[in-house]
């Protein structure tokens, strides 16, 4: 299993807030990362080469990221 799908499962069944506390400080780090790759995944699922560049330019990924992150 890997991170992704622990968060993903997490937040499925939501538990994801309550572990949040247990990660302290690295929570916030966590669940960006999960977000920006739950975008990847979806914008991109086959990950062509370059999808990098395209990603950061699209602005339905910047409106979705929106700058935030989820209250604890």
């Amino acid at each position: 299993m890997t991170y992704y799908d622990y968060v993903k499962e997490q937040i499925q069944n939501g538990t994801w807030i309550k572990t949040q506390a247990a990660f302290g400080r690295n929570a916030i780090a966590l669940d960006f990362y999960f977000r920006v790759y739950q975008l990847v995944t979806e914008f991109y699922p086959g990950k062509p080469y370059g999808y990098a560049e395209r990603f950061v330019r699209n602005e339905l990924v910047l409106n979705k990221l929106g700058g935030g992150i989820r209250r604890i």
